[in-house]
């Protein structure tokens, strides 16, 4: 099985009118799976900027958007676990598999906007837990 995916980051809902970008982005993710295939997409943190409410804006636009998605939280982000959670349906560190490959998202920053290292125990455990997988992405 071929497996293709996108990351994007850095969206930053709010900052400077970018907003206006994501119905463009999700267009070209829409051209790039009806061209050459497209499994899913990875959105890679700083999806709004410095307010988590913004989320929500972020998620009512990805509903039109055809491909599986996953989030990952990012420092200007700003939500708590709680936040996170309720907006997405999981929590800030998690993972998925697809077909061979299983996919670790650990999160990296709290709602005050500060970088941190990963939570290593959850990182472990999951690389344990997939260990038999063809590949792992972290």
């Amino acid at each position: 099985m071929v497996l293709r995916f996108a990351v994007a980051a850095d969206g930053h809902w709010g900052l400077n009118n970018s907003e206006l970008n994501w119905p463009q982005m999700i267009s070209w993710l829409h051209a790039e799976k009806e061209d050459k295939g497209l499994d899913f997409v990875i959105f890679n943190g700083d999806n709004a900027h410095n307010n988590p409410l913004l989320l929500y804006d972020v998620k009512n636009t990805l509903q039109t958007l055809t491909i599986p998605y996953y989030m990952v939280c990012g420092n200007h982000d700003r939500a708590s676990n709680a936040e996170w959670e309720a907006i997405w349906g999981y929590p800030k560190d998690h993972d998925f598999v697809v077909s061979d490959y299983s996919f670790i998202l650990a999160n990296t920053s709290n709602e005050n906007g500060d970088c941190s290292p990963p939570d290593i125990d959850f990182l472990q455990e999951k690389i344990s837990q997939h260990e038999n997988q063809k590949g792992i992405f972290i």
